[in-house]
């Protein structure tokens, strides 16, 4: 459990004092026991599709005669069995082909909903072309429907992007779409249309724009907007663009980079140095890192929708543009390739000249992708070294934590980390990115759910023992408090509470201190007596001390038995000793009530000032002097054995890390004569 800062400064306090840890032996220090974990009756969880994992998406479609199943992730499965994008695109029109009107119908609502494992060809809008185009010919009315049935903007959204992929159609059959539509939509249908480019000619466009409702003229004007937009861009034109390019314009950005890549595209693959140099000098002037970040990030873009007529041969021109290799660019060449190649670009990714590079951009290849399309990332998984499965898993679960943290929970089963590597596994002072991925994970899923969080950490699925579903659980009610704290802490209370445990109502007081310490005390009287209670007195009284309100925490005392009273005012005369500056220190060792309490928190301050650690504060020989006042006669035996120590001397036979259990800690003391 997060202790507040004081926890941190008591750790820094203990590696220092480590070099005298027999003098030191009567310092106060708190070791929190795991609670007990919050365990649910197996018959009362939920059968939300959800927790069955992120595969179970076809339950409800019906079979073919064959027995397949006609989905959109049975067109996903055609990408593994086809390599080329021809070969791709050919089985899909198969599959859609033989499918029935409910299966197209089915095919489409669900490429609605993920755009899933075919961004070669524009993915789901290629689908859903391909989808209509077949419907139509079955029941036209149901092929509007689908469009209409979404709300306005949804629809003009899916209606030009599904038309602009429309290169399968006739024109009768886009007649037959966009005529009964509403006039938003037909004209955003039409627009799409002539988007597309080249499927459909001037003439076509005409007789379909007129035959669907609109005038002549109207037409006409779409036509020549369009065609003014594709006019080639000569390099001098597009250098007087970035020339007067306004960086807090994006909508200025986005278009010059549409027409960079129509200059590429038409001068050829050498003329894109040249380009990109226009980037690098606008990005070099004083600017905010921002506006850099986003030339860098549009230079990318550049280089990616070049990638896609040729991404074999881009990779090999930009390996070539500088003798070191740009890890952007040739990141945004790679994920290209990927889509249509992965065998290939591992192949290439192999050599020895990309050693340095090959696990970065597999890594940005994967963060990319969990942004942009995480279910092609998860269905092309065994595309990626083995090694890189667990990045995969947990970038996707990160990203869906959030909206679906059910799915999110499944996948960390899925890592062959889990559940052999708890949160905390790292030694103090390093950090995991994995360990705190996971972390992250289970943090974002409480936020968004956290009965189902709690619910699947206690099942079966979740494969933890005891100790580490406690530390979970923390991470849980941590989350919790921070939303809903009164709904957190009635649920804490209902965890069963071994003898001698402490429950996860503590963690919530805690959490809760930090933010509303009046909140955190209104809690208490409900605390369950023992540990856990003395337990979050404790967390209470250090974020009083921290207000400046010691009298206050220690009139809290007089609320706990006797028995406990004194470990607890113990523990504020501590807090009390890590105070900062030496004025601020003095003044609350004042205001404690009594002479063994001043004397403890005068000890502590000093006993911290001659360890030597980072978290030392630096008093001078006036301040030593005046907290040594404070200290009772046994206290000044320990703080003048302390001064006489050679902590230089002890520190050099001391390893670079801590020991892992005790056994290797006495080893330590005995090796080192301490």
């Amino acid at each position: 459990m997060y202790k507040s800062k004081k926890r941190v400064y008591i750790l820094a306090l203990i590696l220092g004092f480590l070099l005298c840890v027999v003098v030191l032996g009567a310092l106060f220090w708190v070791n929190r026991d795991n609670a007990n974990s919050l365990v649910r009756s197996t018959e009362d969880q939920q059968t939300d599709g959800r927790h069955q994992g992120v595969s179970d998406t076809d339950s409800a479609q019906p079979l073919r005669q064959d027995g397949s199943t006609v989905t959109y992730n049975l067109l996903a499965s055609i990408i593994d069995e086809n390599r080329s994008l021809f070969d791709q695109k050919r089985a899909i029109l198969r599959v859609v082909a033989g499918a029935s009107e409910q299966e197209l119908i089915d095919i489409f609502r669900d490429a609605q909903q993920r755009s899933l494992a075919l961004r070669p060809f524009n993915s789901m809008d290629w689908v859903q072309s391909v989808v209509l185009t077949k419907l139509i010919t079955e029941n036209s009315q149901r092929a509007q429907s689908l469009i209409e049935e979404s709300d306005d903007q949804d629809a003009e959204s899916i209606l030009y992007f599904v038309m602009r992929e429309w290169d399968q159609v006739h024109s009768s059959e886009a007649i037959t779409l966009l005529s009964p539509l509403e006039h938003s939509l037909r004209i955003r249908g039409l627009r799409g249309l002539i988007d597309g480019g080249n499927y459909l000619s001037r003439t076509e466009l005409l007789a379909i724009g007129t035959a669907i409702g609109f005038e002549e003229d109207v037409v006409t004007d779409m036509l020549d907007g369009r065609r003014l937009a594709q006019k080639q861009t000569t390099f001098l034109g597009l250098k007087a663009e970035f020339e007067t390019l306004d960086l807090s314009d994006i909508y200025q950005l986005h278009n010059i980079t549409q027409n960079a890549v129509s200059y590429v595209r038409a001068e050829g693959l050498d003329s894109l140095e040249s380009v990109l140099e226009l980037f690098d000098t606008r990005s070099t002037e004083p600017t905010s890192p921002l506006f850099g970040n986003m030339l860098d990030s549009y230079r990318s873009n550049i280089v990616e929708d070049i990638s896609w007529d040729d991404p074999e041969e881009a990779f090999e021109y930009v390996v070539r543009l500088d003798e070191e290799i740009d890890e952007d660019l040739l990141t945004a060449v790679c994920e290209v390739w990927f889509a249509t190649d992965p065998g290939a670009l591992w192949n290439r990714l192999s050599g020895k000249e990309f050693a340095g590079v090959q696990d970065q951009i597999t890594e940005n290849i994967i963060s990319g992708l969990s942004w942009a399309e995480p279910d092609l990332l998860l269905v092309s998984i065994d595309e990626f070294p083995s090694e890189f499965h667990d990045q995969v898993y947990l970038q996707v679960a990160q990203r869906a934590a959030t909206s679906s943290p059910g799915e999110a929970l499944a996948l960390l089963a899925e890592t062959s980390v889990w559940p052999e590597t708890p949160v905390d596994r790292s030694r103090p002072g390093e950090f995991s990115p994995r360990n705190w991925r996971i972390k992250q994970i289970v943090d974002d899923a409480a936020q968004a759910d956290p009965l189902l969080t709690l619910e699947w950490l206690n099942s079966d699925a979740s494969e933890l023992n005891d100790e580490t579903r406690q530390q979970y659980l923390d991470d849980v009610f941590q989350a919790w408090t921070r939303s809903d704290p009164d709904s957190a802490f009635d649920m804490a209370l209902q965890a069963p509470l071994k003898e001698g445990s402490v429950g996860l109502e503590a963690t919530v007081v805690s959490w809760l201190s930090h933010q509303n310490v009046d909140g955190a005390i209104a809690l208490l009287p409900r605390v369950r007596e023992g540990k856990t209670r003395l337990e979050a007195y404790r967390d209470v009284a250090w974020q009083l001390e921290e207000q400046d309100r010691i009298s206050e925490a220690v009139q809290l005392g007089d609320d706990l038995p006797e028995k406990d009273r004194e470990e607890y005012l113990q523990s504020l005369a501590f807090s009390v000793g890590t105070r900062t500056p030496y004025d601020h220190l003095e003044a609350g060792i004042r205001q404690l009530p009594t002479t063994e309490l001043k004397s403890e928190a005068a000890r502590s301050a000093l006993l911290t000032s001659f360890a030597g650690s980072i978290m030392s504060p630096d008093f001078t020989d006036k301040e030593v002097n005046q907290l040594k006042t404070f200290l009772r006669d046994d206290d000044k035996v320990m703080v003048e054995a302390m001064e006489s120590f050679d902590l230089e001397g002890m520190r050099d036979k001391l390893p670079e890390t801590l020991p892992d259990s005790d056994e290797e800690l006495k080893d330590l003391l005995q090796d080192t004569d301490l």
